[in-house]
């Protein structure tokens, strides 16, 4: 399964209130898998909140609806195949959620300065 075509949202707030297992993003990387009977309701008080504002503006949470009784077979699953770093180490320092919005913003901002250089060359390469 591909996480980054499973819908997304910027924010917890516009997760749906249903079961399903959910991923937080940025810069095409997967930082934590998670599950929970209602998704919107789960980021009320999770223990990774603070990590996730961190990853702002570039931070998104993908999530895949399940059935209840799917949720745990599915997470031990992807977390065994994404091999996310947050599901195995403790919550991040304040310094350590600094040290990474500058290094998720310095991968975005490359990510972006190497299409500008493509689209650049398109733009100026003659026609034939």
């Amino acid at each position: 399964m591909r996480v980054f075509l499973l819908p997304s949202v910027p924010q917890p707030q516009y997760l749906p209130p249903r079961s399903g297992i959910y991923y937080i993003t940025a810069a095409w990387r997967v930082f934590y898998v998670g599950k929970s009977q209602n998704l919107r309701q789960r980021w009320r008080h999770h223990h990774r909140r603070q990590e996730f504002y961190s990853l702002a503006p570039f931070g998104r949470i993908h999530y895949r609806l399940l059935p209840p009784h799917q949720l745990t077979p599915w997470e031990i699953k992807e977390i065994k195949r994404l091999r996310p770093p947050w599901n195995y180490h403790p919550p991040l320092t304040p310094w350590q959620r600094i040290g990474l919005q500058i290094t998720i913003g310095l991968q975005m901002a490359s990510v972006v300065s190497a299409v500008g250089v493509v689209l650049l060359s398109l733009v100026t390469t003659p026609l034939r």
